[in-house]
């Protein structure tokens, strides 16, 4: 059996009765005994031993027996469920060891016990940390027994007394152990000699309480006796259990009261219980009713027999560290009047010539603390960092701040709960925030305090990318809606650094369609704004209206020729035109032929040949699409007919001409007219010249031109020749003479 600190109860577990071994759990808070049911629990063993770890909060229970077969298992209990542990080394299997829980050291102590292996009693020592197991080695030890053994927390030292040495040996030995070694004390007086007794620390008057046991006799006794740790006292209570032995006891701390329950009368088991403590009963306190949770209560508690004075404590914590007294006589409740924030508890005991009684149970009262102030909220910058602070309200062990974005509170949101009196918010969306807080105490919570405001200024939109593939006036511009927000301002520059901006929108929405803008690179940012001002300027976005395509006027050459002006439409928002050209309408291969701020071009010096062209305006934004595409045909020039050479007049002369750049062929014409009303064609080929040959008498005309895939040049100037007739002498031989 062990108590449990930390729930208030004790613990019991297992044992034998007149049927056999037991393995129920069963917990006693003083007033009842209540059977519980857990998943999962040891096999049925009596003999065993159970301590309460006070560091981890758990009932160890190690070894016992069932019909002859001992255990070495480690248990734990947790108040829900008992769980085997598996720590790497283990004492052996035992049974009526026993244990004591060290809370200096944080370790469990076992000692001796019962091995059916190997059918001794043992003598070792042993300490269990929670984790593992180790057995320890000390210089002095008792003989191996079967004992009682309990923790001494005012001197951190395990005390053990008497036990079953084997053999007939019956010990009325005090042994205490310190951590490094066992030392036999040499107490004046000390209990008779002795086996199945049972031992609790009484923490509350320091002092080691001894019940029952088997004599050398062979008698069972009912004895009580008490050690300070230098001398045992023997008490007479005027009642007091009958003789027994293997009873189970422990100190229940809650009730200021050592617990006994069951053990053998050498005749049957036992099931009763059985309390030990002061002179007196102790007085039960009532629960403390204060619903409204302020300072006016009434403490009450039950009357005691015998008992002629009364002393109510009162304390700002259980432990009664620093507790006043609040009453003193033979009244049984007291009116608490005024009493400040926070939780009192209170403890009750009766007194008479004979001494005191235990104290009572404790019962708590709580008081609500008073609503704190709540403190201006200063945000000058309106950004989203500020702090919320409030006055301490006497009593308090916490503070819950609420928010909400209406004053009214309708769906507020807890921004914090604990101690501290500020708390910073970081963070915060645009828009006006209210803000209370009110303290806390075991004994409730206080009204809300009083309301504050702060206006915090949205944050910066998010300006998204701007969509205009087809870089024309037409495009929408938009951003991210901003929460808190209630307007937006769109503005425009064409320059980025928004020297002279226009404002295109104001108005809720998020979004704004741009139609028919100008050409250029048009800069864009937007904030929003609220009941606080206006936000931060967004990132910046732009968008490239490129001008429209320039039309291409027809190019009017009528002549052919290598000169000839070319002339656009003037784009507006343009700053800038080029002109390409090519001799394939593909325009595979370009030539840029012109690049500046005028809408025309004069071309001289073309050569011959098909050559195309188009335009496009430019500015800022980029190019626009190229313009409609015109042609022009270049024809050859005209030859230059060379003056014609016939000194001697004959008809054998020499026609040439210049070449002409593109030309393929050439075709001579010839005419006795200068007008040339009946040409002949006296030559068509590559060459620049004609032989003519035999010319009849006459004036002869002649005029030439190129001609190519493109067209017939102009007609070279003219040139003439004159062939005189030719005089034809008779033949005269030398020596004859004419006929008659």
């Amino acid at each position: 059996m062990a108590f449990d600190s930390a729930r208030g109860v004790v613990v019991l577990f297992g044992g034998h009765n007149d049927v056999g071994h037991l393995s129920d759990t069963w917990e006693y808070d003083g007033e009842q005994w209540q059977q519980l049911s857990p998943g999962n629990r040891p096999s049925s063993r009596s003999d065993h031993a159970m301590v309460y770890d006070s560091a981890r909060q758990v009932v160890v229970l190690f070894g016992g027996s069932d019909n002859y077969v001992n255990f070495s298992e480690t248990w734990e209990w947790n108040g829900t469920n008992w769980t085997q542990r598996n720590p790497a080394n283990n004492p052996w299997e035992r049974c009526q060891h026993v244990m004591a829980y060290d809370s200096a050291r944080e370790v469990t102590v076992l000692f001796g016990g019962w091995s059916d292996s190997n059918h001794s009693r043992l003598d070792d020592t042993w300490e269990y940390d929670g984790v593992n197991w180790a057995q320890r080695t000390p210089v002095n030890h008792p003989l191996g027994r079967w004992a009682a053994m309990t923790y001494d927390a005012a001197r951190a030292v395990v005390v053990l007394f008497g036990g079953d040495c084997g053999s007939g040996c019956f010990s009325g030995e005090t042994w205490e152990w310190d951590g490094g070694d066992w030392v036999l004390q040499t107490p004046a007086n000390h209990p008779l000699a002795r086996y199945g007794h049972s031992m609790a620390y009484d923490s509350q008057r320091a002092l080691i309480i001894l019940f029952g046991g088997y004599a050398a006799s062979g008698l069972s006794l009912n004895d009580t006796w008490e050690y300070d740790g230098a001398n045992w006292v023997q008490q007479s209570p005027s009642i007091t259990p009958v003789s027994r032995l293997w009873h189970a006891m422990a100190y229940d701390a809650a009730q200021g009261e050592t617990i006994l329950f069951g053990g053998f009368d050498d005749v049957s088991n036992m099931e009763d219980t059985w309390e030990y403590g002061a002179p007196l009963l102790r007085p039960a306190l009532s629960p403390i009713s204060n619903p409204e949770g302020d300072g006016d209560y009434l403490i009450a508690w039950s009357s005691v027999a015998d008992a002629t004075a009364y002393t109510l404590e009162e304390d700002n914590d259980s432990s009664f560290s620093s507790s006043t007294v609040r009453f003193e006589g033979d009244q049984t409740s007291f009116q608490v009047l005024g009493q400040g924030s926070g939780d009192w508890y209170y403890r009750v005991k009766a007194s008479n010539a004979q001494g005191d009684s235990n104290w009572s149970n404790i019962e708590v009262a709580g008081v609500k603390p008073p609503a704190p102030a709540m403190f201006a909220i200063a945000n000058g910058d309106g950004d989203g960092t500020y702090i919320t602070d409030w006055g301490e309200a006497d009593g308090a062990t916490a503070y819950e701040l609420q928010e909400d974005d209406n004053s009214a509170f309708t769906s507020p949101t807890v921004r914090y709960n604990g101690a501290n009196n500020q708390y910073e918010v970081s963070g915060q969306e645009g828009g006006t925030w209210y803000y209370r807080v009110r303290a806390s105490n075991a004994g409730g919570s206080s009204l809300w305090s009083n309301i504050e405001s702060v206006d915090v200024l949205p944050a910066a939109p998010a300006l998204q990318p701007i969509s205009n593939p087809d870089s024309n006036g037409d495009y929408l511009v938009d951003w991210n809606d901003v929460t808190g927000a209630t307007s937006y301002r769109l503005e425009e520059d064409d320059n980025p650094e928004f020297h002279t901006p226009n404002v295109r929108y104001s108005g809720d929405s998020s979004h704004f369609q741009v139609t028919g803008q100008p050409t250029g690179v048009w800069y864009y940012r937007v904030r929003a704004s609220n009941v606080a001002g206006e936000g931060p300027w967004s990132n910046t976005q732009s968008a490239s209206v490129t001008p429209a395509a320039p039309v291409l006027h027809p190019i009017n050459n009528p002549d052919g020729d290598g000169s000839y002006l070319i002339d656009w439409s003037d784009v507006p928002g343009a700053t800038n035109y080029w002109l390409e050209e090519d001799d394939n309408s593909a325009f595979t291969s370009p030539t840029t032929l012109y690049n500046g701020a005028n809408s025309q071009y004069q071309v001289s010096g073309q050569q011959t040949g098909a050559w195309y062209y188009r335009a496009r305006a430019t500015n800022a934004g980029g190019d626009s699409p190229w313009s409609n595409t015109e042609s022009i045909i270049v024809l050859p020039a005209a030859p230059v007919l060379f003056t014609i050479s016939n000194p001697d007049r004959n008809g054998d002369y020499l026609v040439g001409w210049s070449e002409v750049a593109g030309a393929e062929t050439y075709r001579l014409e010839e005419d006795d007219s200068t007008a040339f009303t009946s040409p002949a064609v006296r030559y068509t080929g590559v060459n620049n010249y004609f032989q003519v040959y035999g010319q009849e008498a006459g004036t002869w005309h002649y005029r030439v031109r190129a001609t190519n895939a493109f067209g017939n040049s102009p007609w070279s100037s003219m040139q003439s020749v004159t062939v005189g007739w030719r005089l034809c002498l008779p033949l005269v031989l030398s020596g004859l003479a004419p006929s008659p």
